[in-house]
């Protein structure tokens, strides 16, 4: 089956914040749309970064990549703005596509001046609310807006009047060659202080206010329920940020300080061995847009509890892969921990980890989000892209008006 574009890289050019850092689901997805760009055009595709700098590990090509984060802080911006319009009215690509809608204030006039069309990525909050006046009147302007869930396609629709037309559903990705089956590695439990009978809750994000939505606190406080019918539990909450001390607290005024476990940022080796090591990963999350971390975890083949108010249903293919409970329910976040935990749950697919990491790899995998961008491309570039075959044999279909 063919699966390269027959189009000159430059044609399509990536803007985004950041893309380095291997933690956060916006620099994930970045990487997810560059490196299935670079596979589908077969060679670099240009990248304007505007946050970081030219010194930075974790760029697979670093002579397509143009970064602004040397400049000041208040200089950064009208750099990204001259840069990427210069870059724009140089390469003349068909394509600018940016990995956020904040992007879009800047992206729309230069896109409309140099001839280009401009999609954009949404994802959750950055669409759902506090969205200013500016960017979503950008968003009303985009040729095309990618929703990372149906969720947040909703949102756009209902909040935005976007038309449904215009927004299309490409889920995030995760890396399925790391996060994936392997030996659990007992000498975890002691690096981490985790007894070796211990069932083992996980959680891994960002330990800050603006993160309180994803449910820590709710499963701090759903412990001593947990403890009661499984009384060798322990919760691991991984991550870093000035909000460790008062879940510390929260932890303390529970009467489970000493079954809560505060091991900061975890290593990024030390990741995939965390999830595997662990019976359930909990985030009973209120306002998700996605949840990288599920996948994460599902590919590693650990069951997942999420909540059901957001998005977060959809990487666990709607409970076919996990427990979705009422975040703010502590007897059903309870109820769930403590049936999964003791492997009575009625969802066996739970705990056959090579099905939920076959699942997840198949329907969120980086081949299938390369598949669903190319089919993307294909539908709504019809004029610049076309199909051709990546070795020996005829194309199975392909773009009539396609020159080649």
């Amino acid at each position: 089956m063919p699966d390269k574009l027959s189009t000159d890289s430059s044609s399509i050019q990536v803007w985004a914040h950041e893309m380095s850092s291997s933690r956060g689901g916006l620099q994930s997805y970045t990487k997810a749309l560059v490196h299935a760009l670079d596979d589908l055009l077969g060679r670099p595709v240009i990248v304007h970064l505007l946050r970081e700098r030219s010194d930075q590990p974790g760029y697979p090509h670093r002579e397509s990549v143009r970064t602004y984060g040397a400049f000041p802080r208040w200089l950064r911006r009208p750099a990204f703005c001259i840069g990427t319009a210069a870059a724009s009215f140089v390469a003349k690509p068909k394509l600018l596509l940016s990995a956020h809608p904040n992007l879009s204030r800047t992206g729309i006039p230069i896109a409309r001046c140099s001839g280009a069309r401009f999609w954009t990525a949404a994802h959750g909050i950055d669409v759902w609310e506090d969205c200013p006046a500016s960017v979503r009147r950008a968003l009303r302007r985009c040729d095309r807006v990618l929703a990372v869930s149906h969720f947040t396609r909703k949102a756009l629709i209902s909040l935005h009047g976007l038309s449904p037309a215009r927004i299309s559903v490409l889920p995030n990705s995760y890396d399925d060659t790391f996060y994936s089956l392997g030996d659990v590695e007992v000498s975890l439990r002691e690096k981490y202080g985790i007894p070796r009978d211990a069932r083992l809750l996980l959680s891994v994000g960002r330990l800050a206010e603006p993160e309180r939505m994803k449910g820590f606190d709710s499963v701090i406080r759903a412990m001593p329920a947990i403890l009661e019918k499984v009384p060798s539990a322990v919760y691991i909450l991984a991550g870093r940020g000035p909000d460790r001390e008062r879940l510390a607290d929260l932890a303390r005024q529970c009467g489970v300080a000493d079954r809560v476990r505060f091991p900061g940022l975890i290593a990024d080796n030390d990741l995939p061995p965390l999830y595997r090591l662990c019976d359930l990963f909990v985030m009973p999350s209120r306002k998700e847009g996605f949840g990288i971390v599920f996948l994460e975890a599902l590919g590693c083949g650990r069951p997942v509890l999420a909540g059901n108010v957001d998005a977060s249903g959809e990487p666990l293919l709607n409970g076919e892969l996990g427990v979705l409970v009422n975040p703010d329910s502590l007897p059903e976040i309870a109820s769930a921990c403590i049936q999964i935990l003791n492997k009575t749950h009625p969802n066996k697919n739970l705990y056959d980890a090579d099905y939920l990491s076959r699942r997840a790899r198949e329907e969120f995998g980086q081949a299938r989000f390369k598949e669903r961008l190319k089919d993307l491309l294909l539908a709504h570039l019809p004029s610049i892209l076309c199909l051709r075959p990546s070795g020996a044999g005829a194309l199975s279909y392909a773009n009539p008006q396609c020159p080649h």
